[in-house]
């Protein structure tokens, strides 16, 4: 059972059991209470008392405990179109924000003329929700991919290096968890 789940069963218990042990003590005993009639009114006291601090430690845990990881379907899909522009988002659930980055090395020969040495996409991808990855796996449906290598990834993010053109490709990232 975690945090939050005790938090909400705690509060929608605390409520009724305060009126409760209140109305018992009251209904009960009167006005006139000894030291032997205080048992039951004092054990219940106790049992709110636990509700409560549960509910509070509950609470605290929710709201700044570390968020709690869902298996969600986490997938991107980038076509890539010709040249440096930008690719397109084909499908992205579970995605916040996805960046891609062209960088081209030119070199220059010594006649002067300059030279196309390498072609690289960076892909930078933020996730809506945290997963719990295990795995990143890159596919294209069965086209040819560039040397790629996944350089990070967490709960909440993940970024990739292709070190090739992507040309005509279509991207399928998938968070496997």
């Amino acid at each position: 059972m975690d945090w939050s789940t005790i938090a909400t069963i705690g509060s929608v218990v605390s409520i009724p059991a305060s009126i409760g042990v209140y109305l018992a003590w009251a209904l009960t005993y009167g006005p006139a209470f000894t030291s032997k009639k205080m048992i039951v009114p004092t054990l219940m006291l106790l049992c709110f008392l636990t509700i409560l601090a549960l509910t509070t430690v509950g609470i605290i845990k929710t709201v700044y405990g570390p968020p709690s990881l869902t298996e969600t379907r986490t997938e991107l899909r980038l076509q890539f179109n010709s040249g440096h522009i930008l690719p397109f988002a084909l499908e992205e659930p579970n995605i916040w924000r996805w960046y891609a980055l062209y960088n081209a090395t030119i070199g220059i020969a010594p006649d002067g003329k300059e030279t196309l040495l390498s072609k690289t996409w960076n892909v930078f991808i933020t996730f809506d929700k945290p997963v719990p990855v295990k795995q990143i796996r890159v596919d294209a449906g069965g086209a040819a991919l560039p040397t790629y290598e996944v350089k990070d990834f967490s709960t909440r993010s993940a970024v990739l290096a292709f070190s090739g053109d992507l040309a005509g490709v279509v991207v399928d990232v998938q968070i496997v968890n």
